[in-house]
């Protein structure tokens, strides 16, 4: 068997720093301890109690940390706790405190784990989840944190240790700023050879002897740490190795001291290429590294030419910057290159035909590796990528993959200083070739890391033999320096148990990294990879839920450490199961009632006497009540209160008056009546625009910068992107609105708006990449899927790509499929919308490509319209109606469902997102005025109360349809804001 590493190898680097471990261990600052999120306390919540325990065993060591918050306010309290881990490590542990005992948390799919927690905590009980936000960034969601009480959590993670030759190093990062109440502090290290070194913690720390280990511990009352906890270990064997069996496998972790060799100069190149990341997430801290390292790097190479080439939202057009006097322009143009707009790595294109210039010897990329605008890989091949970070949190696995897959490599600037990293770059050495197994079956899964600059390499797999050697070639490509053979035997592996397997689990990890790298592609892979050893990973959370119902209710089979909860878990799934089998079978014919019914309303002709006006009955005084409701109609009370919200009771449309409304017939397809959309502009009346609007011609790209640290924030961004889009600078105004996926990286709401925002400016690639990573990350909602679609369809016609209408009604017939208690009746306008899609595939001749025979032949009719109003918006737990005003003088809305004109108002979803509907198949001529009404919201997100977009139609489904849509934003509950006026047949 032969394993090669080098470009070969998915990680051709040692995971290098834990929390800036690397850098720290050796000499450098270390990074923040984890940071506990809280909004809107009135006095910050405190640590009341640390303990901390580190197990170091070879090159790998297993912290716990369990911390108690403290919080002072008379309120219960929400808080997410942020914390990034070292290079390659990942949760293994997270319990939380429930009725007085700590609960661990379970490996369920990312998806799972999130339909669990919305589920719950509209219900306001309080799941704890764990999560993996991006890289090397976890999240723990810990709810509730009691008024004047205290919460309990517990981390567990595995990492690796960071080496130089032949010294190791753990840094473990400590609060600094207040005193903490009490702190318990023990380090074990399992170690035959010289003795280990601490310092920093708490107090005075020291290793004692203890059996195969040294431990040190401390009990402190009211301790501040003044620095972190470095462990070293000098004078590591040059090589070893470590092997652990649990659970009937073997793993096995090597490491060796590369060969001494004189490393050779490389010839500086005569011109190299760098991709710039300058996108809104930057920190200074981090690209202030990154052009040290860059101005030290071509120090070495002083006649070297740049081809510069700035990414954002989008790439830029290179920029040629020559050697010699060129350094100062290249350095000034880094320097202002401004941080603003989203991410779009996937848009990069690394390969050989693509280069700024063909002379190009190889490319220098410099970003922290996180995408936000769609998920994709930098495209790369036969050009050798030097991948450059300097940001703490980073996604050092996508980093690692692109460099080690084109002969490059990983310049981690938080774990080298910048003279190591120009050394690893400028400085051919002996390096680690292949490895070879014997006999070639006795292992598996064989991973190499060698850290740049560091001295030695590790090697780890599964041994599946009683024993076996590993043969390690050392030198540089075309010339063997040395050969070194590693023994393996199961006889002199170390048994463990459950949550003490620090080699199998950093192997995991290392798995996890890569598969992460493609993780829709790996969902399941990652998911069983995940519940076999705890793992939080780009697919799988760790959840905690408390009672049996709930672990019943959502399928979750609870820790082995809660024995009598699973074994009742486990004797009572099979009736649950049985019942939801039942459940779905019956929804389907639900949905058929629901639609017949709208046929009924559809294939109605409603007629009016001549000159018939709308006489409204007096308005009710129920809060909340915003008209009339229709003549012949029982007025509808208003069940809305703190809290709950009721739904509108419905009345029979006025029927058998003598003259037709429009005194026509349509037919789907017949040419239809004159019809016109008057949009009226969203223009927000806030302090920054009038600046904008006030500043020099061709200077207020320039302003908004300058306004940028003062009013940061979504609103900001989508008010001055619509303020440059209407300008006709499309390239500002969709940098400046791409901020909006780099504020928060998992953020629903941000990027429903994002991608509605996009689709208007005719961004549909940009607009779907983003839906579907909404669907992703809220697959639990119908609206998720309908978004996606209405997108997908878009684009089918704009690209002439069936494919997407395939699969733009595959999604909306899943969410006619399921049922969705939130949002009842979604499924019709889901309907309404899909067999649309399903006429106008068939004029395109795509009607076979689409299969729409999967569709019930009971729910297919196309239900062509004079007027369509569709209303979406982006917060949960929020009410926002749609209302129109008819020719009629009649008000449509969700008080009056039914008009005497014929129109219809779909129902009244109270609970967050919509959508919600006004139809007329026959419209009368004249003005139908659109309205939208922000009733409330128990909760308010980040971009404000509630962001929505309103499409409107002409003639839907026929030949001649018209469409427009806008973007608005209410400000404040009661807010009644004006969308535009439809005219039907020149009415006034």
């Amino acid at each position: 068997m032969r394993i090669f590493s080098s470009a070969n190898s998915l990680r051709s680097s040692l995971a290098s720093c834990l929390l800036l471990a690397a850098g720290a261990a050796l000499g450098q600052q270390g990074s923040p301890f984890a940071r506990l999120v809280v909004q809107g306390a009135e006095q910050p919540v405190t640590i009341g109690s640390l303990d901390v325990r580190v197990v170091i065993h070879g090159l790998h060591a297993v912290t716990t940390q369990t911390l108690v918050f403290n919080n002072p306010n008379g309120r219960v309290l929400e808080g997410d706790l942020e914390f990034p881990l070292p290079d390659g490590a990942a949760v293994s542990g997270f319990a939380l405190d429930v009725d007085g005992q700590l609960v661990d948390g379970v490996v369920v799919s990312k998806e799972k784990a999130r339909v669990v927690l919305e589920t719950e905590v509209r219900r306001g009980v309080d799941p704890g989840l764990a999560e993996q936000v991006r890289g090397n960034l976890y999240r723990a969601r810990i709810y509730p944190i009691p008024a004047r009480g205290t919460r309990t959590v517990r981390l567990r993670w595995v990492s690796e240790l960071t080496t130089r030759g032949s010294e190791a190093a753990y840094l473990l990062p400590l609060p600094y700023g207040a005193p903490i109440g009490h702190v318990a502090l023990r380090v074990e290290v399992v170690r035959k050879g010289p003795a280990p070194q601490i310092d920093g913690g708490f107090g005075n720390l020291a290793l004692r002897r203890w059996e195969d280990r040294w431990v040190a511990e401390a009990q402190l009352q009211g301790a501040q740490p003044t620095r972190d906890l470095l462990v070293k270990l000098p004078r590591l064997a040059d090589n070893f190795v470590d092997l652990e069996s649990g659970a009937g496998e073997t793993f096995f972790a090597a490491s060796a001291l590369l060969p001494a060799g004189a490393s050779e100069q490389v010839a500086p190149p005569a011109r190299i290429a760098l991709a710039w990341d300058a996108s809104g997430s930057r920190d200074s801290e981090a690209t202030d590294r990154e052009r040290r390292f860059l101005s030290a790097l071509l120090r070495k190479w002083p006649d070297t030419a740049v081809d510069l080439v700035v990414f954002r939202d989008r790439v830029e057009k290179p920029l040629y910057f020559a050697g010699g006097d060129g350094r100062a322009l290249l350095t000034r143009a880094l320097r202002e290159a401004p941080n603003d707009g989203g991410t779009a790595l996937g848009a990069l294109d690394l390969r050989r035909a693509a280069l700024p210039h063909p002379s190009d010897a190889l490319w220098i990329l410099a970003s922290d590796g996180l995408a936000t605008l769609g998920e994709s890989l930098p495209l790369h091949g036969d050009v050798p990528v030097f991948a450059l970070t300097g940001a703490t949190v980073a996604d050092r696995g996508l980093l690692r993959h692109v460099s080690a897959a084109t002969g490059g490599q990983l310049l981690d600037l938080v774990a080298l200083d910048t003279a190591a990293a120009v050394r690893a770059m400028t400085r051919s050495g002996v390096r680690l070739l292949q490895v070879n197994a014997s006999p070639p079956s006795a292992v598996a899964d064989v991973q190499t890391s060698a850290q740049a600059d560091r001295g030695r390499v590790a090697i780890s797999g599964r041994l599946l033999a009683e024993e076996a050697e590993l043969t390690l070639v050392f030198g540089a490509p075309g010339h063997v320096v040395e050969e070194r053979v590693v023994k393996l035997s199961r006889a002199l592996a170390t048994a463990t148990s459950a949550g003490e397997t620090p080699i199998a689990t950093a192997w995991a990890q290392a798995q996890a990294e890569v598969l992460g790298l493609f993780a829709d592609r790996n969902a399941d892979a990652l998911l069983s990879l995940g519940r076999r050893f705890g793992l939080v990973t780009a697919n799988t959370s760790l959840l905690v839920l408390e009672t049996l119902a709930q672990h019943l209710e959502h399928g979750v089979e609870p820790a082995a450490s809660r024995t009598a909860l699973r074994e009742q878990f486990l004797a009572q799934m099979g009736a649950r199961d049985k019942v939801r089998a039942q459940e779905r079978q019956s929804h389907l014919e639900q949905v058929v009632q629901l639609w017949q019914a709208r046929l009924q309303w559809w294939n109605t002709e409603f007629r009016l006497p001549p000159g018939y006006r709308h006489s409204a009955p007096p308005k009710e005084d129920a809060p909340g009540s915003l008209g009339s409701v229709g003549s012949g109609a029982a007025s509808a009370p208003s069940h809305r209160g703190m809290g709950s919200f009721g739904r509108a009771r419905t009345r029979d449309s006025a029927q058998g008056v003598a003259e037709s409304a429009a005194k026509k017939s349509k037919e789907s397809g017949a040419e239809s009546a004159e019809a016109s959309i008057a949009i009226k502009p969203w223009d927000p009346q806030v302090p920054y625009l009038a600046a904008l609007k006030a500043a020099p011609e061709g200077r207020a790209y320039e302003a908004y910068l300058g306004l940028r640290a003062q009013h940061q924030g979504p609103a900001f961004y989508l008010d001055c992107a619509e303020l440059f889009l209407r300008a006709g600078d499309k390239e500002l105004g969709l940098r400046i609105l791409s901020n909006l996926a780099e504020l928060r990286l998992d953020e629903p709401a941000l990027l429903r708006v994002l991608a509605w925002r996009l689709s208007q400016a005719g961004e549909l690639d940009l607009a779907a990449g983003v839906l579907e990573k909404v669907l992703r990350l809220r697959p639990e909602e119908p609206q998720s899927r309908r978004d996606l679609a209405l997108v997908l369809a878009d684009r089918a016609e704009a690209q002439d790509r069936p494919l997407d209408a395939e699969r733009a009604l595959g999604l909306l017939y899943e969410v006619v499929q399921r049922g969705w208690d939130r949002f009842p009746e979604i499924e019709l306008i889901a309907l309404t919308e899909a067999n649309r899609l399903i006429a106008r595939a068939g004029r395109r001749g795509w009607g076979t490509s689409i299969h729409a025979e999967r569709v019930d032949a009971r729910l297919q009719k196309l239900l062509d319209l004079d007027v369509r109003v569709s209303l979406s918006w982006d917060a949960d737990q929020t009410d926002v109606d749609l209302h129109v005003f008819e020719p009629t003088g009649e008000e449509a809305s969700f008080r009056n469902q039914r008009t005497a004109l014929g129109g219809l108002v779909s129902h009244d979803l109270t609970q967050g997102y919509g959508p919600e509907e006004y139809l007329v198949r026959r419209a009368l001529p004249g003005q139908y005025s659109i309205k939208v009404h922000y009733y409330g919201s128990r909760q308010q997100t980040l971009v404000g109360p509630a962001t929505m977009v309103a499409t409107v139609y002409t003639n839907y489904g026929r030949v001649d349809e018209k469409r427009q849509i806008l973007t608005l934003r209410l400000d404040s509950p009661k807010d009644m804001e004006e969308v535009g006026v439809v005219t039907i047949g020149g009415g006034k």
